[in-house]
């Protein structure tokens, strides 16, 4: 080795046009007695090995401040030096930079002989320094293909082995180096660089989109009288009370589409997006087959889902943690990240629901970006440990407010369903899931119905006509067992209904309780038939009242605005004295039914919370023997006919020919009662029956019956169920067409993208 001692210092140059960067030689440290800390060597010192050329290379672009040739500012002749060093001059710059000189300063000028003997001496101190660190390993040169970074000047340090020896080490002279290529950004759209909860953008255009909106479809409203004529008052200060049921209907976008298969495969890309939070229980007794099949369901979810929905994870236990932010489905990438997040769940802890619906409605409410329809899927599988009351309806109603409806889902048979039922209200729904085999079916039948919806914040107006409108007094009295949120004007001129999102395929039905009273008809009028339209201001002209007005203000999908229909009219005429009562009206009465049956079973279900089993019995046999009458008074049946019907309706038919679908068509075309009725009257008898048996006992209850009275209580008050049980024992009563379609695929694990 040979060191050069280094050159005097040199003044800075007084040129104000240069600019050169110079290394910054740190203060002198004090240390020792007889030891003085050195500067750094200067390039010219150390390249004595190097050829003229390339020394003049390397002093090109780090010359002194002091040099006595002027450079312009910034000038392009250096970085065109600095860019042009070949390898080898750069590996002697190298070499330069990394030598550490110590030892006294010596003079200025200095003879090639005067610097061999003081780069001898300058080695032999090193030597001494570092000791048998340089025997073992002698000093080798740095790569040449990757310089190495060598850290800023500290402070002195002591030698291992000297205890009374200081070094100094100096800064490296910088050199110029290329810049290397800079690759692109990732697309935007990639998953793969984006945080765990950041979310993917939507996307922006989606031209085969096929809703109710740009098709020209709107909600149907029929209102239908309980009877055909109304019996006339015996004077004007006596009124006439009766009913009316006021429906909305949604009709299916795509009327081939009403087969299954055919909704499966074809329906799914032309439905609208969808931001959907799945909000899963992660407690201890989630472990085992339970999440695993939860899991596994997910997986099938996303690979359903089209490019265009997103879906975020929230998992609860002791406490609610969102796992990602909305990830698109997109069949790489996201679906990627989403099957990593899934395979992240594990069991353990307690139970909070309200937590993991706090942190979903957050996630919700976060969102930069939005997509048409919005969601909440909540599988829970056990008690909440955490439970508040108060807290829970403050968050349902924020819900509401946000249009987000919420579908629940209770695992097992010690499952909250009580508290389940509560969250999904009227505009969402409540699932039992009896067994993890049936978790996929079950959520599959959620995600086509919610990507099926038509209209969303769809709220009914009723209305009463003025006295200015009509010659009689109309009253809405009330909406009898109406499970939506309603408003009743005070004075009962008219009401509201909040309906909440609707799918297509959907009805709703209100029943609506009148009085009449100040007859102005003559007493040869007639009714008009169900649904007639009118101001009200023709009764002179064709000898009918208006009643009733309805009509619907909903949101289409393609719109962010409310509609408002024109309303529907309903008039009626007065029966004409002597003439037989008539019946009342099928629909109507199937109706009432449907409704007093719902609130029969919710008291049934709390006798038995209370422990009181015999009278939950006797409740629900005394309910079934009151739905016998309506329906043999609504049909037309005698006592043994109606009977017959019901026995029919609720035999078991496992092992026979047939299902329970065939069986309950049978006994109705046996009886005379139009099919669609008597699907639904017989759906309704076999429950109420069922209801009896799981509730009559302790063990039945604790056993699921609790769980399958209550899903059936929420299906029968809302008109909406978004699965089927998979037997031959149930139908698939008020459930959408594509939940239908979308539960029959995937019983067939048809593992491949809908649409």
């Amino acid at each position: 080795m040979h060191l050069t001692p280094p050159p005097p210092p040199v003044s800075p140059s007084s040129d104000p046009s240069d600019t050169t960067e110079s290394t910054t030689v740190a203060p002198e440290q004090s240390g020792p007695a007889g030891v003085t800390p050195t500067p750094a060597p200067s390039v010219a010192s150390v390249t004595s090995g190097t050829s003229a050329a390339a020394a003049a290379k390397i002093a090109a672009p780090l010359a002194p401040v002091g040099n006595t040739t002027p450079r312009s500012r910034n000038p392009p002749s250096a970085k065109k030096a600095a860019n042009d060093i070949s390898l080898s001059d750069r590996a002697a710059s190298l070499k330069a930079a990394s030598m550490i000189k110590t030892g006294p300063s010596s003079s200025s000028a200095s003879s090639s002989s005067s610097s061999s003997s003081s780069s001898s001496s300058s080695s032999s101190n090193l030597w001494n320094a570092f000791g048998s660190f340089f025997q073992s390993t002698p000093p080798q040169p740095p790569p040449v293909q990757q310089p190495s970074v060598v850290p800023p000047p500290g402070p002195p340090r002591k030698v291992p082995g000297r205890a009374s020896s200081l070094i100094s080490i100096p800064a490296p002279t910088s050199l110029p180096q290329r810049q290397q290529p800079v690759s692109p950004p990732p697309p935007s759209y990639s998953s793969w660089f984006r945080g765990p909860l950041e979310d993917d953008p939507i996307e922006a255009e989606q031209p085969n989109i096929v809703t109710a909106g740009n098709v020209g479809i709107e909600p149907i409203i029929e209102i239908t009288p309980e009877y055909p004529t109304l019996p006339r008052p015996l004077g004007p200060d006596q009124g006439v009370t009766t009913m009316a049921a006021v429906s909305v209907r949604v009709p299916v976008v795509d009327e081939d589409e009403e087969e299954e298969e055919s909704s499966a495969e074809r329906g799914s890309e032309r439905f609208a997006a969808l931001d959907v939070v799945a909000v899963v229980d992660v407690s201890g007794s989630m472990g085992g087959k339970k999440l695993a099949s939860v899991k596994s369901a997910l997986g099938y979810i996303v690979s359903i889902l089209t490019p265009k929905d997103r879906l975020s994870l929230v998992t609860f236990n002791t406490s609610a943690r969102r796992l990602t932010g909305f990830v698109r489905c997109d069949g790489e990438q996201g679906t990627a990240r989403l099957t990593q997040a899934f395979d992240r769940m594990t069991a353990e802890g307690g139970t909070t629901i309200l937590e993991g619906l706090r942190s979903a409605l957050e996630a919700l409410r976060e969102r930069k970006q939005r997509n048409p329809l919005s969601a909440i899927v909540l599988l829970s599988d056990g008690q909440d440990n955490f439970n508040q009351g108060p807290a829970y309806e403050a968050l349902v109603t924020s819900a509401a407010s946000e249009s987000v409806p919420i579908f629940t889902f209770g695992f097992g048979v010690d499952h909250d369903e009580k508290l389940l039922t509560r969250l999904a209200g009227a505009t969402g729904s409540f699932t039992y899931v009896e067994k993890p085999e049936v978790v996929q079916d079950a959520f599959a039948g959620c995600v086509g119905a919610i990507k099926s919806t038509a209209f969303k914040d769809v709220k009914l107006l009723i209305r009463a006509p003025q006295l200015s409108e009509s010659p009689v007094a109309v009253r809405i009295v009330d909406l009898p067992f109406c499970p939506f949120k309603h408003e009743l004007d005070q004075q009962g001129a008219s009401a509201s209904v909040t309906l909440g999102h609707l799918f297509q395929g959907e009805q709703r039905d209100v029943i609506v309780k009148l009085e009449i009273s100040d007859p102005g008809l003559p007493s040869s009028a007639t009714p008009g038939p169900s649904g007639g339209g009118g101001d009200g201001g023709d009764e002179a002209a064709d000898g009918r009242l208006s009643v009733l007005s309805a009509s619907a203000s909903y949101i289409t999908l393609d719109m962010s605005a409310a509609l408002t229909q024109t309303p529907v009219v309903l008039k009626v005429g007065w029966a004409v004295p002597g003439e037989p009562a008539a019946r009342p009206n099928a629909f109507v009465a199937r109706e009432r039914l449907r409704l007093e049956a719902a609130a029969g079973i919710k008291a049934a279900l709390a006798l038995a919370e209370a422990g009181n089993h015999t009278g939950a019995g006797a409740a629900l046999e005394q309910l079934q023997a009151t739905a016998l009458r309506r329906i043999a008074h609504a049909y037309g049946l005698d006592a043994a006919a109606a009977e017959a019907f019901a026995t029919a309706c609720t035999a078991d038919t496992t092992g026979g020919v047939g299902g329970v679908a065939e069986v309950v068509a049978a006994a109705a075309e046996a009886a005379g009662i139009p099919a669609a009725d008597g699907e639904v009257v017989g759906a309704l008898l076999r429950d109420i029956a069922a209801a009896r048996v799981q509730l009559s006992t302790r063990t039945a209850y604790a056993s699921g019956g609790r769980a399958r009275v209550t899903e059936s209580e929420q299906r029968w008050r809302t008109q909406r169920a978004t699965y089927s049980a998979p037997d031959e024992e149930s139908l698939p009563v008020y459930q959408a067409v594509h939940s239908r379609a979308f539960q029959a695929r995937s019983s067939k694990k048809s593992w491949g993208p809908v649409g």
